[in-house]
């Protein structure tokens, strides 16, 4: 787990965040409409998506990253032995397998398991 595969930022201005994240990276987005943009950054996804109301047992729609892992389950079952809580425990959204964590000041790390 050493790389970081996704930056989401949440935001009710999804176009105003596209335009300056194009101008300020320089590259178009892989795609972009009113609730959300996609750039590919080399191996990282900067997701810019649309603030809204959480759906029952779906993540918070809050700022996180992302770290993706090869086995997910055996990485929570290793983190919780550390004294890590989780969230969100594993299991499948459509985007793939994740779980979900905290850190000290309540910032969201996603744990995405590859595919």
């Amino acid at each position: 787990m050493r790389k970081i595969v996704e930056l989401a930022l949440f935001t009710e201005q999804v176009e105003a965040m596209t335009d300056f994240y194009r101008k300020a990276i320089g590259i178009e987005p892989d795609y972009a409409d009113a609730h959300v943009a996609v750039f590919h950054i080399g191996e990282m996804t900067l997701l810019i998506h649309e603030k809204g109301e959480p759906q029952p047992g779906m993540p918070p729609n809050q700022d996180h990253f992302a770290l993706r892992t090869a086995a997910l389950d055996e990485t929570t079952q290793a983190l919780k032995a550390r004294g890590i809580e989780f969230a969100l425990e594993p299991r499948s959204y459509d985007w793939g397998r994740s779980a979900y964590l905290r850190d000290p000041d309540g910032r969201m790390l996603e744990l995405h398991e590859e595919e």
